[in-house]
């Protein structure tokens, strides 16, 4: 397995604990899926972009908040995993990190992003971030052959 793989694991992690539809929507935006996955991840990031500005939306770093941050980036490195032919044990323990150290980074700058700038300039600037990890991830990990339909 190349320390390639794993950053990128780390990296796609990182944007799941951010925004958690980057976590599968990164691999298959960058990946040979066809267009109805393509169209599904980009509607989901769309999606999570405009509903993550609501006050109802858990908080990111309880259990509800981060568990799908946790699914997402474990399916995604699943997935960036298999392109890279490294088996999966690693990769998802290391986009867990990633999302943990994500999720937290994301706290972080809104906290301090509040006292300088709008809360929606804060959180576009997040969202660029997360987009520039997850599709950074992606890059250069297409296969060959698609295996499997995500890919």
């Amino acid at each position: 397995m190349s320390t390639g793989t794993l950053g990128r694991c780390v990296a796609l992690g990182m944007a799941a604990g951010m925004r958690s539809s980057w976590g599968l929507a990164g691999p298959v935006l960058t990946g040979s899926a066809g267009s109805l996955p393509r169209l599904a991840a980009a509607v989901a990031v769309a999606g999570e972009t405009a509903a993550d500005k609501h006050p109802a939306v858990p908080d990111r770093l309880s259990a509800v908040g981060l568990a799908p941050r946790l699914l997402s980036g474990a399916a995604g490195a699943w997935v960036l995993a298999r392109r890279g032919s490294a088996a999966p044990p690693l990769p998802l323990l290391v986009a867990a990190a990633g999302v943990v150290a994500g999720s937290l980074a994301g706290v972080q700058w809104r906290a301090w992003a509040a006292d300088r700038i709008p809360d929606w300039q804060g959180a576009l600037i997040e969202d660029a971030v997360a987009a520039t990890l997850a599709l950074g991830a992606g890059r250069g990990t297409r296969p060959a052959a698609r295996a499997w339909p995500l890919e």
